[in-house]
């Protein structure tokens, strides 16, 4: 009677929704520690970050605005990054989560600092149009990563689970199939759209 009630239960979208929420919360977690860390420390953080601001500038003078190039540089970069993601996530799950709590962390501080020389709508405008596409899909392909991860090693210690680990890493792999889908959309706009509501 207990199989047939977890068998009920046991969905894909059930169980899924367990590594969204962890997902979510480790990129929660990166956005208050980077929010934090920036209006604590703003000197500190500006010196801390100069460097890198510096080369996202150089990038950005390199690649034109408003190209199939630049299309193709942002698509296959975040394509590359994801699949890096899932492949090390073997790796006690410690790529999906650094990948997690730094993008979220790196999101916080580049806004705040953006915010202090333009306007926060500024950040919002340039953030929102491929943002409500690519996050959701960051989201879903760290989760995705996340729970590949998470059943390869727990195979190694449970043989039920080496029973069932075609059909978890299938599961994974779908999800993770669907970000990737999303990435392509979430190019497009932000390198066709956010430029023209920026300037």
């Amino acid at each position: 009677m207990t199989d047939g009630i977890e068998n009920q239960t046991d969905t894909t979208p059930f169980r899924f929704r367990i590594w969204i929420l962890i997902s979510v919360s480790l990129f929660a977690l990166g956005l208050i520690a980077g929010l934090s860390f920036s209006l604590s420390n703003p000197d500190y953080t500006v010196e801390f970050f100069n460097d890198e601001l510096a080369y996202f500038d150089e990038i950005g003078e390199m690649i034109e605005p408003d190209t199939i190039g630049t299309f193709l540089i942002i698509f296959i970069n975040n394509v590359v990054a994801f699949f890096f993601s899932i492949a090390l996530s073997p790796l006690l799950c410690l790529m999906p989560i650094f990948s997690l709590v730094f993008n979220g962390a790196l999101i916080s501080v580049i806004s705040v600092l953006v915010a202090r020389t333009e306007s926060v709508g500024f950040v919002l405008t340039g953030m929102l149009p491929h943002g409500i596409v690519e996050i959701p899909a960051f989201l879903i392909g760290q989760a995705a990563a996340l729970s590949f991860g998470f059943f390869i090693i727990a195979s190694i210690f449970s043989a039920n689970r080496r029973a069932r680990l075609g059909t978890d890493l299938k599961r994974s792999l779908k999800f993770f199939l669907i970000s990737l889908i999303l990435l392509f959309p979430a190019a497009i706009i932000e390198t066709f759209v956010t430029p023209l509501v920026l300037y």
